[in-house]
């Protein structure tokens, strides 16, 4: 079956033919046509983009090996031992999936992505993180994830996360064990399927993900890995015996897990990762 070219690349093409000088050899003409002719067929939307290293731990450490430890598993670097090695980690997973994505958004047309448009991610209940932070009053720096600045593998402020009742998943709440809604969080498709966008609300620190921020998901669009960049502008304090919010500033970079059985070789017992709206 014969490929189907756009009719604009059909014209380009005749154009181009036309204003060539005469004297190239028809060898050379071929060669350009055949450029074209490429180059129509990717226009027509007929490639499918997939991202398939995007949608497991497996593909992740092939793009960024560093993400496999010595047993041949995948493990994040920790960030109070490894503070290089966690920053490189992060950055390449981040920068990944920018090519990815570039890539993916120039083998397709618009009305091809418009029209295949796929359910955004969901996420379980349970999360883990590791991640670097630091904090100012405007007078000190401190870091906000106990004495230190990093933290690993304790329980993520994600943890309690579950869809909003009535909203098709379109949005979703962290809620805690004493009932309290600490943040709320939206995830928004790419043109990857393993691959969304995401945005965070938080209640009593002004916190929100900034962009590039990523959620991984597998191929039935379970979310497994969130690469994110985090500010918080507020700190709660206590005023007269009320809660206020007060001026303040706080930047963290972080990797996000589902904490699944697979995963469970990074979890910890560190009770300082910071509680982003908790």
């Amino acid at each position: 079956m014969r490929s189907q070219r756009a009719p604009g690349a059909r014209l380009a093409l005749a154009w181009l033919i036309m204003k060539l000088d005469r004297r190239i050899p028809l060898v050379g003409l071929a060669v350009v046509a055949l450029t074209a002719a490429t180059v129509s067929c990717s226009d027509s939307g007929s490639v499918t983009p997939t991202g398939d290293n995007l949608c497991s731990p497996d593909g992740l450490m092939t793009l960024v090996p560093e993400l496999q430890n010595a047993d041949g598993d995948f493990e994040i670097p920790n960030p109070t031992t490894d503070l290089e090695g966690f920053l490189k980690v992060q950055q390449g997973l981040t920068t990944a999936i920018d090519v990815d994505l570039v890539k993916a958004s120039v083998e397709v047309t618009a009305q091809s992505a418009a029209a295949n448009v796929t359910p955004a991610m969901t996420f379980q209940k349970e999360w883990r993180s590791a991640e670097i932070g630091v904090s100012t009053n405007g007078s000190t720096v401190s870091f906000p994830d106990g004495a230190g600045m990093a933290s690993y593998g304790g329980e993520s402020f994600l943890s309690g996360v579950e869809p909003v009742q009535g909203s098709s998943n379109a949005f979703f709440q962290v809620t805690k064990p004493d009932g309290t809604i600490s943040a709320l969080v939206s995830a928004a498709p790419t043109v990857l399927p393993c691959v969304n966008r995401l945005t965070l609300a938080t209640t009593n620190t002004a916190g929100t993900w900034m962009p590039p921020t990523y959620a991984l998901g597998d191929e039935d669009g379970n979310a497994y890995l969130i690469v994110d960049l985090c500010v918080d502008l507020a700190k709660p304090r206590k005023i007269d015996k009320k809660s206020v919010l007060a001026p303040g500033a706080e930047l963290f970079t972080a990797i996000q897990w589902a904490d699944t059985p697979e995963m469970s070789h990074m979890a910890t017992d560190a009770a300082s990762s910071h509680q982003h709206g908790g």
